[in-house]
């Protein structure tokens, strides 16, 4: 999926999947019990274009390396294919696919991924050892965290350009000392279109 989980409402700080390189981590302290909320967001892949285009350029320029070739981005309401140079800030794309208009764009404008997603659920899995994913409740509120009937949390459809904000309360239980970790990750299920 071109979509992520971030730290942040600037989404510069993404939660890897897969390789722990950039886990969501608390330091929480076992002996005596603690909890730690979070703020987490999930949005599509993004970045904006370092310089403007014209309506018939097929070369864009990224602030940031975010699409890969074959890919299907959106500018404005433009769709493009990414022909070439994934994974680099300079893209060769196939201009107004889908039956969208070419346009100019401004330097600054938004780039996504152009997919919607519909039955969005979020969980937590335990991915080795003892299983502690009990000890992270989730939901849309952080008032809601009180009252989290379970762990799984439905954040439902997604449209391509929107920021979905969600709670996160890691709680490790008392006596459980000071060395007690816990290895957990957020997985992300949904189904995905393009729009």
């Amino acid at each position: 999926m071109a979509i992520h989980i971030y730290k942040d409402i600037e989404l510069t700080e993404q939660i890897s999947e897969g390789d722990m390189a950039s886990p969501d981590t608390e330091t929480l302290d076992g002996s005596s019990g603690e909890s730690k909320d979070r703020e987490l967001f999930v949005a599509n892949e993004q970045t904006t274009l370092s310089d403007a285009i014209d309506a018939v350029s097929s070369d864009l320029v990224l602030a940031v390396p975010r699409f890969s070739d074959g890919e299907v981005i959106i500018i404005d309401s433009e769709e493009m294919r990414v022909i070439s140079g994934g994974g680099t800030t300079v893209l060769t794309v196939q201009r107004a696919i889908y039956g969208t208009q070419p346009a100019s764009h401004a330097q600054g404008t938004k780039v996504y991924s152009a997919c919607n997603y519909t039955n969005l659920k979020i969980a937590p899995v335990d991915t080795s050892g003892t299983d502690e994913s009990s000890w992270c409740t989730l939901a849309p509120t952080k008032e809601g965290l009180d009252a989290a009937p379970g762990h799984e949390l439905v954040l439902g459809d997604k449209s391509y350009s929107s920021t979905v904000s969600f709670f996160r309360r890691l709680s490790v239980p008392a006596g459980t000392g000071l060395d007690k970790k816990t290895d957990l990750k957020l997985r992300l299920t949904g189904s995905m279109s393009l729009v």
